[in-house]
């Protein structure tokens, strides 16, 4: 069986590291198996695939399905760059990927999000089967436009099967037109973590939030500080929170301005993009994910296998991952007060976030590692292919 999987544009956050540690799962599964995977030119991930013995192969493509910016100056700025850059991926990307590929030789091709169609574009062409792989709501997470006119009617057209990261997103992406009995639902796979927290705070120890991500509007680093800053101060000073990632300049500036405005700059700290943070979580007594309408919310079982409770928001799949009062917390979204309260809540009860944590630890290597997230997948492959 050869698999040609397409990444995705970002080499940093949630869907190209889900892809990676897929092809990574993958190939411990069937040693027989032949994997390449097609990057974008400016990718950052060749010498990590190929440590696994694939072959990559660097084409130009652009997503059809694109992110509105949140200043309108940009708006037109972005639609004709990115509609430039997208028709052009249109017109050379196949024969670029032709020129280094036999194709006749790919049995499968698995697309890694839905906001490329390139992949999409490659199966039409050969007949290959197409597994496409829906890791966001789009619409519902982000402001988005779309290149492509009647995408669900493409999507439909062209994928032999659709993988859903969640129930929830199934549902979504069913009522939006995508025909039912072509998608399953696969949770997401998360590598386990051999860093796990040890000890919990006690009695009136100082608890260390952390949050990671892009730093963006829809992922909510607002929210937590904005939480903080509701606190009774000497409450307040037992908080310390490590936000970590990268994002637009215009977001992060709104970041420092609401740390300095309520006089949290020896609390909070924006720490920039960290390569694999997850490895420093077991510090952590407690993780916040307060995004809009999460997918799936890797970083939130993240969170989890390192043996930390979680308080989320109560939107897209959290409350799927997050069991209120048994692994974690959740809070209803953008609601300030409600945020403040469950972290008030953690400080008068931190002999609490012990049981808490075990919990989310076994809920976490139970249902969502990356062996059985690849396992799953690796059987839809094989069914593919025998009908």
């Amino acid at each position: 069986m050869h698999i040609l999987y397409v990444a995705d544009g970002d080499s940093k956050y949630g869907a190209p590291n889900s892809l990676f540690q897929l092809v990574s799962e993958i190939r411990k599964i069937d040693s027989t198996l032949k994997v390449s995977v097609v990057v974008t030119k400016n990718s950052d991930r060749i010498e990590d695939y190929q440590k696994l013995g694939c072959d990559v192969y660097r084409v130009f493509y652009e997503p059809f399905y694109q992110g509105i910016p949140y200043e309108y100056w940009k708006i037109p700025i972005k639609l004709i760059f990115r509609g430039i850059l997208y028709l052009y991926g249109c017109c050379v990307s196949v024969r670029e990927l032709e020129r280094q590929l036999d194709m006749e030789k790919v049995d499968i091709i698995h697309a890694n999000s839905s906001r490329e169609d390139f992949g999409a574009r490659v199966a039409e062409k050969y007949g290959i089967p197409l597994v496409w792989h829906i890791r966001e709501f789009s619409d519902l997470h982000y402001r988005c436009f779309s290149y492509r006119r009647n995408y669900i009617d493409y999507m439909n057209k062209t994928a032999t099967e659709m993988i859903a990261v969640s129930n929830v997103l199934k549902e979504h992406w069913v009522h939006k037109g995508i025909q039912e009995p072509k998608i399953v639902h696969i949770d997401n796979g998360v590598k386990e973590n051999e860093q796990r927290k040890q000890r919990y705070p006690k009695g009136k120890e100082t608890i260390r939030l952390v949050m990671l991500g892009l730093l963006n509007w829809a992922k909510g680093q607002h929210q937590i500080i904005k939480a903080i800053a509701l606190l009774p101060k000497e409450e307040q000073k037992r908080v310390r929170l490590d936000i970590v990632g990268d994002g637009t300049a215009a977001y992060t500036n709104t970041l420092k301005q609401l740390i300095k405005e309520n006089h949290l700059d020896g609390q909070v700290r924006l720490l920039g993009y960290q390569k694999d943070f997850y490895r420093e979580l077991c510090q952590y007594d407690c993780g916040i994910m307060c995004s809009k309408c999460e997918g799936f919310g890797r970083v939130t079982v993240e969170y989890m296998m390192a043996g930390l409770p979680v308080i989320a928001s109560d939107t897209g799949a959290n409350p799927e991952l997050i069991q209120d009062g048994y692994n974690g917390m959740l809070y209803r979204y953008e609601n300030i007060e409600d945020l403040a309260d469950k972290i008030m809540y953690l400080l008068s009860h931190t002999s609490c976030m012990e049981m808490l944590g075990c919990n989310a630890y076994a809920c976490a290597v139970t249902k969502y590692t990356a062996s059985i997230n690849a396992w799953k997948i690796y059987e839809e492959y094989k069914k593919i292919l025998k009908e």
